[in-house]
């Protein structure tokens, strides 16, 4: 904000109505009002505050005190302010509360306080607080904030250098409207948050998933395995990929000699079966030729007393004939000659049945025999047979382990690729950003030295213009021992302004890459993080 014109009427010490000029101060952007005390230094600022706040400067100074004690009755009291904001002006006018005399009578009445505010777009905003409102909005500051940085009297410099950080940083992101760069700043601290939660997860699993490798106790990288378990950080991805694809190269040559010595065992196992059929069958046998022999055992100890009987019949001839002609008489004992027929017929049964039974023990023993001797082989095979049961399923989960392995170093190459990827353009977003900043530098130094000759052209113009004897407009001095020289190669305000555009375009183009390649940094980093 630039005050152009300022009316004061009645207004403090000023008891007439006095029109200050203030665009006869240059475009300098910083002024001093000095003078004797009481000279009305700080009423001008009072003026300005009151016009576009309706409060003096100075806390000490309520707007009902503020009515000239020196004015006539008839003066009005007000204050009128022309101002330049955003390249446009503005006009507000505002007088405070005061008493005055009656047009009518010889009695006084209260003058209410009143404000206009005439924007530039022709919009005309009337009353103290609506006015009031008006300019915050239009130049983003409240009355306090506008009296410490804006004008700055009688040591109120002071209070803004001892004020607090959190008012101090908010009264220069209202003037410098950076409310927007917080913000972005605090989703910055968001975002670098979720990705060290990210960067932790991740590392978390990476530990992870090195700890799940599984190595064969025997293998010649079981060493280095155990090494990588426990200081991962020693080794590239690089290295980490190709000792685990050796492992399973040998873990695969392990899975082939298993499976093969599998599908032997499973032939092996298959005959084993078949002979403990048939040993199965032979035992069988065994015992069946046990149970006749016992039996035929018994059958030749009931034929002995009955071919002992039969043979002393035969030397009996005429003790049967004589028993003969006692047949008929001894009735009764007919019973015990068919048993006797019948003891015959089993006789000759059970030799027949005798023979058979030998025939049968003799082919039985030697059956026994070999299926003893398959047992015994088949015992041995089956003591082998447990052993590849062991071996066959320790190779089933190492190939279980591979398999999982090979998915885990599969995505681990797919993070590889994507950090490679990101760490190239990284270095490309470098490259810019020095290329760029070596030429923002070159063309703020090439600026620089020309704003220094624009202000030195400056002080020669004004250095021209100085008489002996009169008062300097610059710092009042009357004697003027070296004035300034006019330069003879200062450039012109346009050239300085295209200049500095340049140079802010670089700046700003500088400050984007800078960001740019800090994103990318997080990003690669964080990647880098996955694969470590």
């Amino acid at each position: 904000m630039k005050p152009l014109r300022l009316t004061i009427s009645a207004f403090g010490p000023y008891a007439t109505e006095t029109t200050l000029d203030l665009t006869q101060l240059g475009d300098r952007g910083v002024y001093l009002i000095t003078g004797d005390t009481g000279a009305g230094k700080t009423t001008i600022f009072d003026a300005i505050t009151f016009a576009l706040y309706g409060e003096a400067s100075g806390s000490y100074r309520d707007s009902s005190m503020l009515r000239s004690k020196y004015a006539s009755e008839e003066i009005p009291t007000f204050v009128d302010l022309t101002f330049r904001y955003g390249g446009k002006e503005h006009r507000v006018r505002r007088n405070p509360e005061y008493l005055r005399p009656s047009k009518k009578g010889n009695r006084t009445v209260k003058e209410k306080a009143e404000a206009e505010l005439h924007l530039a777009d022709g919009r005309v905003i009337t009353g103290s607080r609506a006015v009031t409102e008006a300019v915050e909005e239009l130049i983003g500051l409240s009355r306090s904030q506008f009296s410490q940085i804006a004008m700055i009297a009688q040591g109120d410099f002071l209070k803004l250098l001892l004020a607090p950080t959190v008012e101090r940083a908010k009264i220069f992101r209202d003037i410098f409207h950076t409310g927007p760069y917080l913000k972005f700043q605090e989703k910055l601290k968001e975002k670098a948050a979720e990705l060290k939660q990210t960067y932790d997860d991740l590392f978390k699993s990476n530990r992870q998933y090195i700890a799940g490798i599984r190595c064969d106790e025997d293998s010649d990288w079981a060493g280095e395995i155990q090494r990588l378990k426990e200081r991962p950080e020693l080794y590239s991805p690089e290295e980490t990929v190709a000792m685990l694809q050796k492992v399973i190269v040998e873990d695969r040559a392990m899975k082939l000699n298993c499976e093969d010595d599998q599908e032997r065992l499973a032939k092996r196992q298959e005959q084993v079966n078949q002979m403990l059929g048939k040993a199965l069958e032979r035992r069988k046998a065994a015992e069946q030729r046990s149970r006749l022999e016992q039996q035929l055992k018994r059958l030749t100890e009931q034929l002995a007393p009955l071919e002992e009987a039969f043979h002393r019949e035969e030397g009996n001839a005429d003790r049967r004939e004589q028993l003969s002609r006692q047949i008929y008489q001894e009735d009764q004992n007919l019973q015990k000659y068919d048993e006797l027929e019948r003891l015959l017929t089993k006789r000759s049964q059970a030799a027949a049945r005798m023979t058979q039974l030998e025939d049968q023990a003799k082919c039985a023993g030697e059956n026994y025999q070999s299926a003893q001797e398959a047992l015994t082989t088949l015992e041995g095979e089956c003591r082998e047979l447990q052993d590849a049961d062991v071996a066959l399923e320790k190779a089933v989960q190492s190939e279980e382990q591979c398999r999982q392995m090979l998915k885990k170093l599969e995505q681990l190459k797919t993070v590889i690729q994507h950090w490679k990827k990101e760490t190239q353009q990284l270095a490309e977003i470098q490259t810019d950003y020095l290329n760029a900043d070596g030429e923002y530098r070159n063309e703020k130094k090439r600026y620089d030295a020309m704003e220094q000759a624009y202000f030195d052209q400056q002080a020669g113009v004004l250095a021209q213009q100085l008489n002996p004897g009169h008062p300097c407009p610059v710092c009042g001095s009357t004697e003027h021992p070296s004035p300034a020289a006019l330069p003879s190669t200062a450039p012109e305000k346009d050239a300085l302004e295209r200049q500095k555009k340049k140079a802010e375009q670089l700046r700003s183009r500088v400050s984007d890459l800078s960001s740019e390649a800090g994103m990318k940094r997080g990003s690669a980093e964080a990647l880098e993080h996955q694969v470590y």
